[in-house]
């Protein structure tokens, strides 16, 4: 594995160095930050019963990094919300909410690292018929291979 050799190279002094998987390479930013992660699905005529609301996957190359969830039922009470982290191999719960009340969101803070093929997702079980379904959230990307 190749390593950051020369003191006088650029960002040495400051470790803004990120492995790829292959060789090491200088970042132009610190933790290698290159844009915003903005989330916004909708499920605008629900089924009765329980909907799940799924971002598309991270793409190849990239880390999603989600500090800020929030997914509600806009027209009626439900009976639960679940946050869920979608990876190949299955689910993973992050958070619940029981019995939320009409707007009153699943809400989530924190740190989500996200990879490639990822999914974030929130089922909301209860819903009546034609239900309007939302989730919302924020968070920073960077790709891992430059």
């Amino acid at each position: 594995m190749p390593g950051i050799t020369n003191p006088s190279g650029k960002y040495f002094k400051d470790g803004q160095w990120t492995f790829d998987g292959t060789v090491w390479r200088p970042q132009n930013q610190l933790l290698s930050y290159r844009d915003t992660v903005n989330i916004s699905v909708t499920v605008a005529d629900a089924t009765a019963g329980t909907n799940t609301l799924l971002t598309t996957a991270v793409p190849a190359g990239e880390v999603h990094v989600i500090t800020a969830v929030i997914a509600w039922n806009d027209t009626s009470a439900s009976t639960l919300a679940r946050l869920k982290k979608d990876v190949a191999g299955g689910n993973y719960w992050i958070d619940v909410v029981i019995a939320p009340a009409r707007y009153y969101p699943l809400k989530f803070q924190g740190t989500l690292v996200m990879k490639e093929a990822d999914k974030l997702g929130a089922a909301i079980y209860g819903c009546t018929l034609h239900d309007v379904l939302y989730m919302t959230g924020v968070g920073y990307k960077f790709k891992i291979a430059e």
